[in-house]
């Protein structure tokens, strides 16, 4: 079968270690791979971050659960386009042609229009249809127009939470800024057994990191 479950009809050779063909399967299929708590591989639809969703939320000001909290926002990439490029070589020749997708809305400060195009790259042996490889390439364009933010939260101890959760904040209006809210992915949980507290750190967005071919 292929990364979306239909059926290839056609050998398919992948000259890649184990890793690296499970993290193409779920990429091509739009799945997220990870570990849960107790240690097992789990390839599964992408988790939907929703404040619904949480196991927790934590505040700031009177009461507060929050004893220290950082942002990050990571700004790495400008792409405006993906282009999903056949492999041609090989015993199985991908019979399509190439695919190209681009920000669409005129408004937007990465249209190519104001920018210019700045493509990544993408070819995939289980990208056996024009059809899936056009649903990869606008896949991974919302991937890297995503910004990332991270979030770090120091708060009393919370062994009940495990990587893989949604958890969100709540920070108080300041004389700086207004009230903020943010739900987020739990990437790892830390104790600190003497002073009894935990750090939390989270993200934005349920979609992996991924780096770029560049041709």
């Amino acid at each position: 079968i292929n990364a979306t479950g239909g059926e290839i009809n056609r050998a398919l050779t992948v000259d890649r270690e184990r890793s690296e063909i499970v993290t193409t399967l779920a990429r091509d299929g739009q799945l997220h791979v990870f570990f849960d708590a107790d240690g097992s591989l789990v390839i599964d639809r992408e988790p939907i971050l929703l404040p619904s969703r949480s196991v927790a939320t934590f505040t700031d000001g009177e009461g507060a659960t929050i004893l220290d909290l950082s942002r990050q926002v990571q700004f790495t990439r400008l792409y405006n386009a993906v282009i999903c490029n056949p492999i041609t070589d090989g015993d199985n020749p991908q019979p399509w042609a190439r695919v190209v997708v681009h920000v669409a809305d005129p408004e937007h400060p990465r249209h190519r229009d104001k920018v210019g195009v700045i493509p990544g790259f993408l070819s995939s042996p289980t990208l056996t249809t024009r059809a899936r490889a056009l649903t990869a390439a606008q896949t991974r364009l919302q991937t890297l127009m995503q910004e990332l933010e991270t979030v770090e939260v120091q708060t009393w101890a919370r062994p009940d939470i495990d990587p893989g959760d949604t958890f969100s904040t709540v920070e108080t209006e300041t004389y700086q800024r207004e009230q903020r809210y943010g739900t987020w992915l739990v990437v790892s949980v830390e104790f600190d057994l003497l002073e009894l507290g935990t750090r939390i750190t989270g993200r934005s967005s349920a979609v992996d990191d991924v780096e770029e071919e560049v041709e």
